[in-house]
């Protein structure tokens, strides 16, 4: 798009799948997007209930989901302000889009789950999730149309000029993140949808995007990241154990570097957000450190550890993979830099 001719819609509405992940995956897009004045939504699909909990002294809330979910909603919500997001809700607290005459009528619709649970997950190897044993109140077990119903409501509603999500692997194959891209994709289909007599308007998401990495550069930021935790650089990291370009990729790494667009969030209050918002995820995530922001690749401006005991980069750019379904117009790495406010008349 020209600088002439911008993306139609306002601000971004993003869809995740647990509390953290909206920080984990694209934090600092959300807070340069915020802080230029942009309207910003966070959608949680789950409280992170079947969560493993860092902190020796919480672990007691490791098997009991509704202390735990109330614990880290509370996170999210510092989280959120950390970033400067005002807008976040659940997608079990959305009202249901209204049927329209050629769909199921809504006396006959199953019966509507109040609430949405984390699946849980088992690690099959490194970066790379399966699916557990899960709950029938679980996100994978929930009806995939009513929770897109849900969130079309809100897609007409907010109208945004970004719907952001994970990859279609889920980010490393957690079965709620996969869930929750199926989730965002169909009620983009239902939110454009003209059938659909909501009392709204149809809004069709002019790009739907998931958070991806360039391979090759978080391949060359592990190494470098392992040589400066080895050195001894990185003081109170001593207990985790750095990833290396050995180490197995995750479903969101892409070799083909030329799909990805790229945003820069090196900006030294944007870095600084996005590290409280990690660190209000206490139960979550450790040792978040950030360092001078790299300007060339591998882009390296931080790190953070999880529960996994592994320590892993953050860097000063978001990547974003284009759905294609979603790709009206060819998408440049420019369309994603916020847009100036307008100046009040």
């Amino acid at each position: 798009m020209s600088p002439t001719a911008p993306l139609p819609g306002n601000g971004i509405l993003a869809v995740h799948a647990h509390p953290d992940d909206e920080t984990l995956t694209h934090g600092a897009t959300l807070a340069l997007w915020a802080r230029a004045g942009q309207p910003v939504t966070i959608v949680t699909c789950t409280r992170g209930e079947q969560g493993e909990v860092i902190p020796p002294e919480l672990k007691y809330l490791e098997g009991d989901g509704p202390a735990l979910a109330a614990v880290r909603e509370k996170e999210l919500a510092a989280a959120t302000r950390a970033l400067g997001v005002s807008a976040q809700v659940f997608l079990d607290q959305l009202p249901l889009i209204k049927d329209g005459a050629a769909h199921l009528p809504e006396q006959t619709a199953p019966q509507v789950a109040t609430r949405y649970e984390d699946s849980g997950m088992v690690w099959l190897a490194h970066g790379a999730a399966g699916t557990a044993t899960a709950a029938p109140s679980s996100l994978i077990a929930a009806d995939l149309e009513l929770a897109a119903r849900r969130l079309a409501a809100l897609i007409r509603r907010t109208r945004p000029r970004f719907l952001l999500t994970y990859e279609p692997g889920g980010g490393y194959g957690h079965p709620d993140h996969v869930r929750a891209r199926e989730i965002a994709v169909r009620s983009a289909e239902i939110a454009a949808d003209l059938s659909w007599n909501s009392g709204t308007l149809p809004w069709s998401v002019p790009a739907l995007l998931g958070s991806v990495v360039p391979a090759a550069i978080l391949r060359d930021a592990r190494t470098e990241l392992a040589t400066r935790h080895a050195a001894g650089q990185i003081p109170g990291t001593e207990h985790l154990q750095a990833e290396t370009a050995r180490d197995g990729l995750p479903a969101l790494a892409r070799e083909d570097a030329a799909e990805v667009l790229e945003l820069d969030v090196g900006h030294s209050d944007i870095l600084a957000a996005r590290a409280a918002a990690l660190r209000a995820h206490h139960t979550q995530v450790q040792a978040v450190r950030t360092f001078t922001p790299q300007t060339a690749a591998p882009y390296l401006a931080g790190a953070y550890g999880l529960s996994n005991g592994f320590y892993s980069p953050l860097f000063a750019r978001d990547f974003y993979l284009p759905d294609p379904q979603w790709q009206s117009v060819a998408l440049t790495s420019a369309d994603l830099i916020p847009p100036a406010p307008s100046p009040e008349t």
